[in-house]
C-alpha cells in the first residue's frame, strides 16, 4: 500500500527538496538535488520527479526507504531522516549531494532550464526544456530520453490528463498547448483575454484545464477541451 499523504517542496535557493507529512506537518527528509529545483511531480508509486532551472537537471527521489537501494553495500540505506524527531531536518540529518541513496538518479536530458514536469499513465515523466521549447519523455528506471516533441511555446508548466494528453502552460508565447504524444499532433490555443501569461496549470475532475495567470492580469482561466471555450475568474 502506498501512503500519498506527503507533499514535496522545492527549496529553490537551497538546492534541496523537502518531504513533508501533510497529516503532522513534520519534515521527514530533505534531499540535495540538481541546481535550483523548481517543478515537482509525484508519480504512480508516490516517488517524485524534480525539474531544475539552474543546470537543466532532473532528479528522481524514491518515496520509501524499502525501495531505496544500498548503493555502497554497507548494509543500510543511507538517506535523510528526522533522527531526533523534532519535525525538521537539520545538521547531519541531510546527506551531502551524491550520498543519499533514496535519490534514484540525477540526469541532464538536454537544455539548461527545465520549467515543467508531469507524469503520464505509463509512469514516465515529461519535462519541458524552456529555451528550446521541447518536451522530453524520461524513462522511470534511469531517466533516459525516450521521446522528444517540439512545441510552439516555451513551456512553463504541464499536466497530463486521463487520455494521456499533455497540456502545457506556454508562458513564453502566452498560449495553452495541447500535445498528443501518440500521434505527435500539437495544437495551441490562444486565450481571448488580454495580457495572458500562463503560469501554474492543473486539471479538474471533468478534464477541464485551469491556468493561473502571471504578473499584471490577476485572473485564473479555465479551458474546456470538449467545447474549446474559455472562462475567466478575476
Amino acid at each position: 500500500e502506498i501512503d500519498l499523504s506527503l507533499i514535496w517542496i522545492a527549496n529553490s535557493g537551497e538546492g534541496t527538496v523537502s518531504k513533508l507529512d501533510t497529516k503532522t506537518g513534520n519534515e521527514l527528509g530533505r534531499y540535495a538535488t540538481c541546481g535550483d529545483p523548481s517543478r515537482t511531480s509525484v508519480d504512480l508509486f508516490g516517488d517524485v520527479w524534480v525539474a531544475c532551472r539552474a543546470d537543466g537537471g532532473v532528479a528522481k527521489i524514491l518515496r520509501h526507504e524499502l525501495t531505496c537501494p544500498d548503493k555502497n553495500g554497507n548494509g543500510v540505506v543511507d538517506t535523510s531522516r528526522d533522527l531526533d524527531g523534532d519535525g525538521q531536518i537539520s545538521g547531519g540529518e541531510m546527506l551531502p549531494a551524491g550520498q543519499d541513496e533514496c535519490i534514484k538518479f540525477i540526469v541532464y536530458p538536454g537544455g539548461a532550464v527545465q520549467r515543467a514536469a508531469g507524469v503520464d499513465s505509463e509512469n514516465h515523466c515529461w519535462v519541458g526544456d524552456w529555451d528550446a521549447a521541447v518536451l522530453r519523455r524520461l524513462h522511470p528506471d534511469d531517466g533516459s530520453v525516450v521521446q522528444s516533441i517540439s512545441i510552439p511555446n516555451n513551456p512553463y508548466g504541464l499536466v497530463v490528463d486521463g487520455d494521456n494528453i499533455i497540456w502545457v502552460a506556454g508562458r513564453g508565447g502566452g498560449r495553452l498547448v495541447r500535445v498528443d504524444p501518440t500521434t505527435g499532433q500539437v495544437d495551441a490555443y490562444q486565450s481571448p483575454y488580454s495580457e495572458t501569461s500562463p503560469y501554474g496549470i492543473t486539471l479538474d475532475n471533468k478534464g477541464r484545464i485551469w491556468v493561473a495567470n502571471c504578473c499584471s492580469n490577476h485572473a485564473v482561466y479555465r479551458f474546456d477541451p470538449a467545447t474549446a471555450q474559455w472562462s475567466a475568474a478575476p
